[in-house]
This record gives C-alpha cells, sequence and structure tokens, in this order.
C-alpha cells in the first residue's frame, strides 16, 4: 500500500531539469535545479519557449502594424500578439495569437502567396504541440498552465517537424528552379533582382561588361546557392553532420533573405525575410537560443548587441538611400502607390532592420547550439522516433501522441504542399515556387518534371500591355511584347 516515487532525469537533459513521477497520479512534479536559475532582472527570455514568442511577436507586429489595425479582428490578432510576448509564451494566450494568425494566414486561400502557408503551417506544429501538452493535465483535464518539462517538450516536439517543413519549402523552392526560363540571365527573376543589388549598392565605377557578366551569371549562381542550403537543411531535419550543417543552412538561407530585404523597390519583399527568420530559429537548441534572446550579461555580449543595432541601422539607412535614388518605380513602390509600400514609413523600409535584428538573435542562437550538441542524431531529428522514446510521464506521453498522430499529418501537408502541387496543376499562386519562372499551365519548361497533370486550367491568357497607372509607376521597365514565350 506504500507509494513509490521514482526519480529520473529529463530527456530534454541540457535543460538541467530533474522530475518526479509518482505511480499513484502518474503525473509529474517538475521542478528546476539550480543550474538553470534565471536572474530575471538580467533576462529577456525565461526559457526556449519565451524567447520564440518574442521572436514571432516581433515579426507580427510589423505585419499587424503596416495594416493599419483597423478591423475588430486585426486588434484582436495585434493584443494577442503583445499578450504572447509579454506573457513570456504563456502556453494558452500564445495559442490563441497562433490560432488567429493560422486563421489570418489561410482566410485568403487560394489566393495567397507561399509565405501565408508557410507561415500557418509552421505556427500549426507549434500550436498542436502545446495543446498536446496542456491537454496533460492531471485527470486528464485540460490545464492553463505548463511545467518547465512540459514547455520544453511542447518546443523541441514542434522544432523537430517545422525543420523538416522548412526543408521541404526551401528544397522544393530550389527544385522549381530549375527550368529553361529560370536559367537563361535573359528571363530569369534573378536576373533583375541581382542587376538592382549590384547597381544600389556597388560603386558606379564598375565596369558595364563585369556587371553584365556578373548579372548574366546570377540564375545559375542562386540555382545552385538554394540547393546547396536546401540539402543542409534536410541534413540537419534528419540530424546527419552534426550542427555544422544546422549552421551552413541557416547562414545560407538568412544571407539569401539579406539580399533579398536589401533589395530596392519595386521588387523588394522584405517582409518574406522577416517572416522566415524567425522561423529558422527552429534549428537552435531552445536553451541556445533563450540565451542569444537575453539581455547583454558580459561586455563582449554588449558589445556584440551593440554591433548587431549598428548593422541594423546601417542597413536600413543603405536601404532608404538606395530607395531615395531607385527612379519612378522605386518612389512609387516607397509609398505612392502599390503593396510594396507597406512596410516603408519616412522613407525607411523597415522590415530591413527588423530582418537585421532578428537574424543575428537566430544565427547567435544556431552557433550557440554548436557546443550544446543540439540536433545531434537522426533519431533526435524524428518525430517518430522521438515519440518512441519520450518520456512515460504526462509530458511524455503527450509527446507520443503528437509525434505519432500530428507530426505526420504536419509533413505530410508540408510535402504535399511544398512538392506536389504545381506538378499535379492545383496550385500555383501559393506554390512554392516564387521567382521561379517555372511555366505551370502551357507546357512544363522544368528540366525533369511535368507540371498540371491534372489539366484543371483552361487556355493561357498573357498580359502584353497595361494602361494601369498603378502598375505601370512600379515596373515602367518592362517590355511585354519583346518578351518570348
Amino acid at each position: 500500500g506504500g507509494q513509490l516515487t521514482v526519480c529520473y532525469s529529463c530527456s530534454h537533459s541540457q535543460w538541467g531539469y530533474t522530475r518526479q513521477s509518482s505511480s499513484a497520479t502518474g503525473n509529474p512534479a517538475t521542478t528546476p535545479s539550480p543550474l538553470t536559475t534565471y536572474d530575471k532582472r538580467r533576462h529577456m527570455a525565461r526559457d526556449g519557449l519565451a524567447a520564440f514568442s518574442l521572436l514571432w511577436a516581433a515579426q507580427q507586429a510589423l505585419i499587424l502594424f503596416y495594416t493599419g489595425i483597423a478591423s475588430p479582428f486585426d486588434r484582436l490578432q495585434a493584443l494577442l500578439v503583445a499578450a504572447s510576448a509579454l506573457s513570456s509564451g504563456w502556453p494558452p494566450v500564445l495559442c490563441a495569437a497562433l490560432a488567429v494568425r493560422i486563421y489570418a494566414n489561410c482566410e485568403p486561400w487560394p489566393n495567397a502567396w507561399e509565405s501565408h502557408f508557410w507561415c500557418a503551417q509552421t505556427d500549426a506544429a507549434l500550436l498542436l504541440s502545446l495543446v498536446a501538452q496542456l491537454l496533460s493535465g492531471s485527470g486528464g483535464g485540460l490545464s492553463i498552465s505548463l511545467s518547465n518539462a512540459q514547455r520544453s517538450f511542447a518546443l523541441r516536439d514542434a522544432n523537430r517537424v517545422v525543420r523538416w517543413q522548412l526543408a521541404f519549402f526551401y528544397s522544393s523552392a530550389a527544385l522549381f528552379k530549375l527550368n529553361s526560363s529560370f536559367l537563361d540571365h535573359r528571363y530569369s527573376c534573378a536576373s533583375p533582382y541581382v542587376a538592382q543589388l549590384l547597381t544600389a549598392y556597388l560603386p558606379d565605377t564598375l565596369s558595364l561588361p563585369l556587371l553584365a557578366s556578373l548579372v548574366a551569371a546570377a540564375p545559375c549562381t542562386v540555382a545552385l546557392g538554394e540547393s546547396v542550403l536546401s540539402l543542409a537543411l534536410l541534413a540537419a531535419a534528419a540530424g546527419v553532420g552534426g550542427r555544422g550543417t544546422a549552421v551552413a543552412g541557416v547562414c545560407l538561407a538568412l544571407l539569401l533573405h539579406f539580399g533579398i530585404a536589401l533589395t530596392p523597390p519595386p521588387n523588394n519583399v522584405g517582409a518574406f525575410s522577416v517572416l522566415m527568420a524567425c522561423r529558422l530559429a527552429a534549428f537552435a537548441p531552445p536553451e541556445a537560443l533563450a540565451r542569444a534572446a537575453s539581455l547583454p550579461r558580459s561586455a563582449s555580449e554588449a558589445v556584440s548587441a551593440a554591433s548587431l543595432t549598428s548593422l541594423a541601422a546601417a542597413a536600413a539607412a543603405a536601404a532608404a538611400a538606395a530607395t531615395s535614388s531607385g527612379g519612378d518605380g522605386s518612389g512609387a513602390a516607397a509609398g505612392e502607390v502599390g503593396q510594396m509600400s507597406i512596410m516603408f514609413a519616412a522613407g525607411v523600409d523597415w522590415s530591413v532592420p527588423t530582418f537585421v535584428l532578428l537574424a543575428g538573435v537566430v544565427l547567435r542562437g544556431v552557433a550557440g547550439g554548436v557546443a550544446s550538441r543540439g540536433v545531434a542524431s537522426a533519431a533526435a531529428a524524428s518525430p517518430l522516433a522521438a515519440a518512441a522514446s519520450a518520456g512515460s510521464g504526462a509530458s511524455g506521453y503527450a509527446s507520443q501522441g503528437f509525434g505519432r498522430r500530428a507530426a505526420p499529418a504536419l509533413l505530410s501537408v508540408a510535402f504535399a504542399h511544398a512538392f506536389a502541387g504545381p506538378i499535379l496543376g492545383t496550385q500555383n499562386l501559393g506554390g512554392s515556387i516564387m521567382y521561379s519562372n517555372l511555366r505551370v499551365v502551357g507546357g512544363s519548361n522544368h528540366l525533369l518534371l511535368p507540371t498540371n497533370l491534372l489539366r484543371l486550367t483552361g487556355a493561357v491568357v498573357r498580359v502584353e500591355a497595361c494602361s494601369s497607372a498603378a502598375v505601370n509607376a512600379l515596373y515602367p521597365g518592362d517590355s511585354f511584347l519583346s518578351a518570348l514565350p
């Protein structure tokens, strides 16, 4: 009739927690060890979940601010996003914030960009993992708070799924660029992007032949770079190559997004770079991310923070200068007409400094995880393997349930969204084919893959002239009549 208490260490050992499980209740009682006692006066982030909440809320705040927060639903989103950050990622509030943002991203379907669906899917992974832990409360009921170990389990489980989701998304974006149009510098989307960057930020003394050769090499350079970063993210998601593959993949991805953010109007999509920067935090070990999001604790960390802030300010100033000297198209996109003005205020594209600050924290977290093992093996990276090896307490059972049911469903949706839509012909605007020049209808131009196998679309209509003042102001240099199919 006695009670047996078994003590065992948490499977997420780098958090330094110990758990006690009672055979009578089956529910863990989690207490922090002295090794993980944080000085809250000196730290911004309580743990990895709180750190991610800060990054996620900063990204959401930028998007919501430029909507004007005009509607009651926008105000609700802003309130929940702010509360999730201020409460250090209190699960009920964070779940509500994730849910409304997922709805906002999915509501325009099918007339939405691929970034809407990427964000909705990665946010759904964290939402479902948090719900699984909240439902593992005592007596099988719903809990309104989570122990430190449960918060660790929730973020760890979500990150395993998000790493695979991001690897699928980036891989499909690279794969679909292997087509005859993208690889031809005369028609490739890579050419104007690189041309804009070169003319905006390099000295005017560079010779035209050199600039022309760099623009001509842009399509193959971009395709190769995206392929390498995709392979690195796939390897990191699978736990192959240790932390090195995660560091390489995240660094290359952030370098790509830095170039996208710095691109002057009218092709600026810095908001996309901000969206992806905070989600690449899934490749950082939670405790390293928490340290990266903390206030400086030493002189060297203070210097690092000051340097990052200075870099963000310099990047914003450079982007503002490039916009102001970019001609009619840049002026229009910077606030006169067009949807691309949403990130501009007082002549500054605020997505640029926001991206630099978020990317700096993510890089510090990913690099800081090199010494802490991070994604160490395929077993640790696989949601199904994690479910099989999870602990036997309430949080362990919730982790198993997430790994066996929710994770496979989320990964199946991500894989189908990443690869199947354009091939079947069911997805074009919202597919992972941004800037790929892929011809989904009218016959495939891909070097390896077919497109539109289901033949669900009608005849192809090509716009060769436009009388819209807004469109012509954004793209004054377009010449449709001279372009080949």
